[in-house]
């Protein structure tokens, strides 16, 4: 009977330490999000457009506004953005997001999604379904359509186990459901998975202080492999 006791106050305390963590780093997003607005930009002299939608990932909270993935696109191809990303937004709230759009054509659009559908642990299927029927929607806004999540949502130095685990093979559930998509709606998905734990030599540099976020070195590493697969897809949009 001591035993099972020693073993169900492991459980709790372990649990509570857990609990503790997610607390812990809500306090501090809390101050990043607050810190990092939306990149916009309207020049009239410019005549490429792009828009921008998803979670805090597409906002880039952790970094100034110039040095988020929707600043550096902007500057390397020379356009407008409309970022309508929100931070804590799940796939659901695509939709709503697209109908926030003020252009009826884009040069680019641009969808950064799914970490939050992961973390919570939403159904993936649902997901799918979200992420479905918004490419249907952006394909009717552009020919030019990114979209991608988050590389592996488990590596953030944030989760212990088993979180690490749970939360690695729910990226690589969404991941597949999303490059299907990528294959039905002709748009492009950028697999940052498949590149690796690219933060793993360094996590104090490329993670923010709530261990979960990036950083402007964090989002410069993801936007490399953006800005590449777009130019590889679309070689004329960077000319």
């Amino acid at each position: 009977m001591t035993y099972i006791v020693l073993i169900f106050a492991a459980l709790f305390a372990y649990a509570a330490y857990n609990v503790f963590l997610f607390w812990s780093a809500a306090q501090k997003s809390a101050p990043l999000i607050a810190a990092t607005p939306p990149f916009n930009r309207e020049d009239p002299s410019l005549s490429k457009s792009i828009l921008v939608l998803g979670d805090s990932l597409a906002v880039g909270v952790g970094a100034p506004d110039k040095e988020t993935i929707a600043a550096r696109l902007a500057t390397a191809l020379h356009a407008n953005i409309a970022n309508v990303a929100k931070s804590g937004a799940h796939t659901s709230d695509l939709e709503g997001q697209l109908a926030l759009a003020q252009k009826s054509r884009y040069d680019l659009i641009l969808i950064q999604i799914g970490a939050n559908d992961i973390i919570q642990l939403q159904s993936l299927a649902k997901a799918e379904g979200n992420m479905g029927r918004a490419l249907a929607v952006a394909k009717g806004k552009s020919d030019r359509v990114v979209f991608f999540t988050a590389g592996d949502v488990g590596d953030a130095p944030l989760w212990p186990w088993p979180w690490k685990h749970i939360y690695s093979s729910k990226t690589r559930d969404l991941r597949t459901r999303f490059m299907a998509l990528a294959g039905k709606y002709d748009a492009l998905y950028v697999d940052l998975y498949a590149h690796g734990p690219i933060f793993a030599s360094d996590p104090k540099r490329y993670y923010a202080v709530d261990d979960l976020h990036l950083t402007a070195q964090g989002y410069g590493k993801w936007f490399e492999i953006v800005l590449d697969d777009i130019s590889k897809r679309w070689p004329d949009l960077v000319r």
